[in-house]
């Protein structure tokens, strides 16, 4: 007999799962896996040693782990504390190498991006527009290539995600979340203290709501987060005694983007700060302090060409974002060895497609805002406004591939929105071919006023005072620049260029320098670096050492082949006057268009004078 609502024998039979919770489920695993995996693979098969921001995050996230927040001095300075602070738990859990526990704790936070977005679009979307989502950042190439880069901007991208995909929902459901607004927003600022601006929009409107209580709900959504960010201010203070969300560097990353020679990039602005004020090199809060109005002094002098470049500047690293990252994914200093050759081949195999893999995203992207823009899809105007909002941080600021990371993730969160207009109202040709003309015109206007912002290049001659220390402080240069600019100025090495990308015949950069004896012990000698590596083209650009008056070097850098660093001994002197060094780059006769005034860049740093030898390979 069988009992009611039972199975035979009496046995009660388990409830039924539905149908469409089940399938929730296997896509929400779906998305997990497809997330993660491909990024713990990759890491595994090419392992990155963190360097440079990245190893000062693991620096920072150790001291942490270890309760010694003020040990990470240095990485306050320059990081935002939610990165280093999350990675710090997964440290105390993964005992061992912190730079691989880094690594692996990277690419599980990014892989986690595909599923954040599939759960917070939430019911008012389709499993199929989620899962379509998901895919998307799942599989996103540039990334995976990236996931093992211990970076701020890996982590924040997963915070971004969420905020944007809870605004869209609030926009499709009309429903309030301002708690989880909150949460997302300062979560955000709490790893990338700029996200405090960039996320306002998906912020407001998924803590608005509809317009009824809508007052209270934004109250709520700046009560919660004005919490969240005193605590981020707490954190710091308590490290710091800086009782605020951003970090000390501030003004330097503008300051190197301004700075004269910067071009379309960013230089290191110690080099521009000696030639305004030698002290400035040792007192880096006045430094800061003054780096605004040195940054709008340049601005000034230039306007037209700053806008000019600045645009070219961001629009190409946009466009080439995932190129540049690779130069991060794979900084073996040894191509010749394991894994450092594999390496090496895949990065040269993959630069191309992933360029292209790129291309097509924007290009996507752009026929999913013609869309919106033509059918008034508000959620493609808010991502759009957000990305806007993240690419103006970019403009007005340094642009670097990284940097774009949450953009490219935010254009494949816009795509499968212009994939559901196109479907319903079959435009989806045009617009991707009135996209695909648009991308083009903003490639070829990038790389013009890319060409035009290099070719209108006005560094101006200014002087640079600043001081050089050798090995073991055994003596170390007292330096003038009165010829030439310094492009890149370090505790223990200066790099002196001639003015002009294109020098005239006969121009001259001069660094003339002091040797002062130190505290250390030994002899030592003077190291230049020969950069360019082809020959075959002699009398373009000759570096010479003067000591004492008296030419010890005259190096032609494209005569022979081979690039390295030669050495000149220098005497110990004595107690009278100290030895005067002269580094000099004489233009004798550069063709124009050969970029002689970069190819002739020279570094040079003090060494053991048993480094007497010419290293040239």
């Amino acid at each position: 007999m069988t009992a009611e609502g039972g199975a035979p024998g009496g046995s009660v039979r388990p409830p039924e799962i539905p149908s469409s919770l089940r399938a929730e489920t296997a896509a929400a695993l779906g998305a997990l896996v497809a997330g993660v995996l491909p990024r713990l693979l990759f890491v595994r098969a090419y392992p990155v040693a963190p360097m440079s921001d990245f190893a000062a995050m693991v620096k920072m996230a150790t001291a942490l782990r270890d309760h010694a927040p003020e040990a990470a001095r240095w990485g306050w300075f320059q990081l935002s504390a939610g990165a280093p602070t999350l990675l710090s738990m997964a440290l105390r859990l993964a005992p061992g190498s912190p730079a691989t526990a880094a690594r692996i704790a990277t690419a599980i936070w990014t892989g986690l991006a595909p599923l954040t977005a599939f759960l917070v679009l939430g019911r008012p979307f389709s499993l199929r527009f989620r899962l379509a989502a998901a895919a998307g950042l799942a599989f996103w190439p540039g990334q995976i290539v990236f996931s093992g880069v211990v970076s701020q901007d890996n982590w924040i991208v997963l915070p971004v995600v969420a905020s944007a995909a809870l605004g869209v929902r609030a926009l499709r459901e009309g429903a309030a979340r301002p708690l989880l607004a909150a949460l997302f927003y300062a979560s955000a600022v709490w790893i990338r203290e700029e996200m405090l601006v960039v996320l306002v929009p998906p912020a407001v409107v998924a803590a608005a709501g509809p317009r009824t209580g809508r007052r209270r709900m934004i109250l709520r959504f700046a009560l919660a987060a004005s919490l969240l960010l005193g605590l981020i201010c707490w954190q710091r203070g308590r490290a710091t005694g800086r009782y605020t969300v951003r970090s000390e560097l501030g003004w330097e990353a503008p300051l190197g983007t301004y700075a004269p020679g910067a071009g379309l990039g960013f230089v290191l602005p110690r080099a521009f700060l000696s030639s305004v004020d030698p002290a400035l090199l040792k007192d880096r809060r006045r430094a800061l302090a003054l780096a605004p109005s040195l940054v709008f002094e340049e601005v000034r002098r230039r306007p037209f060409y700053h806008a000019v470049r600045r645009i070219a500047a961001t629009l190409l690293t946009w466009q080439h974002a995932e190129l540049e990252d690779l130069y991060w994914a794979f900084p073996y200093p040894d191509p010749a060895a394991p894994p450092g050759a594999s390496a090496r081949r895949f990065a040269a195999r993959a630069g191309p497609w992933l360029d292209r893999s790129l291309a097509l995203v924007h290009v996507a992207f752009l026929a999913a805002v013609l869309l919106g823009l033509s059918s008034g899809s508000r959620e493609v105007t808010l991502l759009t406004v957000t990305i806007a909002a993240k690419v103006g941080v970019q403009l007005l600021f340094v642009s670097m591939g990284r940097f774009f990371l949450p953009v490219e993730a935010l254009e494949l969160l816009t795509i499968p929105f212009g994939v559901e207009i196109a479907l319903r109202r079959r435009r989806a040709a045009v617009a991707v071919g009135g996209a695909a003309v648009f991308a083009a015109a903003i490639a070829a206007s990038a790389r013009a006023m890319g060409n035009w912002a290099l070719a209108h290049e006005d560094v101006p001659q200014r002087i640079y005072r600043f001081s050089i220390s050798g090995p073991g402080r055994a003596a170390s240069l007292d330096c003038i620049v009165a010829k030439g600019w310094v492009s890149d100025l370090g505790e223990t090495s200066a790099r002196l260029q001639l003015l002009r990308r294109d020098p005239r015949p006969g121009e001259v950069a001069r660094a003339d320098c002091r040797l002062l004896p130190g505290s250390g012990a030994g002899p030592v000698a003077l190291e230049i670096r020969d950069g360019y590596a082809k020959g075959g083209l002699p009398n373009q650009i000759v570096q010479r050492v003067r000591v004492d008056g008296r030419e010890e070097l005259a190096h032609d850098i494209s005569d022979v082949p081979g690039e390295g660093w030669l050495a000149v001994p220098l005497p110990a002197g004595s107690g009278g006057a100290p030895p005067r060094v002269t580094i000099e780059i004489d233009a004798v006769r550069p063709f124009r268009g050969g970029d002689w005034g970069d190819a002739g860049a020279t570094d040079f740093r003090l060494a053991p004078a048993d480094r007497t030898r010419t290293n040239r390979d």
